[in-house]
């Protein structure tokens, strides 16, 4: 029992009303996954906030929110590009409650009318990833510049707009699967590595030299050095 139910007040009487009112009126809270459909785009969540149930006797008691199903993951996306994560169970989200029923166009990706009169309703909830609790958070985020990272810290792309570089951290290995990869360096390419593995063709466009079958020219037998490779020759 509310004890402002007790005011002979009509002002707080309206009060009353409109909190009761807007108790059941939702708009966002954060929520944590429970279940991930990653073929439909949805996740279950429960809400991680707890609703408070009054018993007969005046005791209020807080329980937990119903599990909120079939909820659409808002990944960043547009022009046919998405930007995906790995949501997994026990990730964190943030709810938000359409103000009308979104099923009409959940189904037909159109626009259309609502198919139930619900409004600010639990069942029509979309769910972005990210919010953190505090304990939770990733380590070392770089106040300067954006990056694409793991949290562990392992995997890092980082855009360095006051220097104008990216930086990529990749502890096991970057991987470049293409039918041609062009570099051009206004200066120079500079590699450290303590081994250099090509299963292809080097060839030196300048020169018209191939890495592995050139020949050179000046050839002498004993311990004479021979002369600089010979232009589009071959072995």
């Amino acid at each position: 029992m509310d004890f402002r139910e007790r005011f002979y007040d009509q002002e707080e009487t309206m009060r009353t009303s409109m909190d009761g009112r807007l108790a059941n009126l939702w708009t966002t809270m954060p929520g944590i996954v429970t279940k991930v459909n990653l073929k439909q785009q949805t996740v279950e969540v429960q809400p991680a906030i707890q609703g408070s149930h009054a018993e007969p006797n005046g005791v209020v008691k807080y329980v937990n929110m119903p599990v909120v199903p079939d909820v659409p993951i808002m990944f960043p996306s547009g022009g046919g590009f998405t930007l995906t994560f790995p949501v997994k169970p026990g990730d964190h989200v943030l709810l938000h409650f359409a103000s009308r029923c979104i099923d009409g166009w959940w189904d037909s990706g159109k626009v259309a009318p609502p198919m139930d009169k619900r409004m600010h309703d639990l069942s029509d909830a979309f769910a972005t990833v990210g919010p953190r609790p505090k304990g939770n958070v990733p380590a070392e985020i770089h106040g300067d510049n954006p990056t694409l990272r793991s949290d562990d810290g392992k995997l890092v792309l980082e855009l360095d707009g006051k220097n104008g570089k990216i930086n990529i951290v990749a502890n096991e290995g970057i991987t470049l699967t293409a039918k041609t990869v062009n570099i051009t360096a206004s200066e120079k390419v500079h590699m450290e590595t303590q081994l250099l593995e090509v299963s292809g063709e080097i060839t030196s466009q300048q020169r018209g030299v191939s890495l592995g079958t050139h020949a050179h020219e000046d050839v002498a037998a004993g311990t004479a050095h021979s002369g600089q490779p010979v232009s589009g020759t071959t072995i």
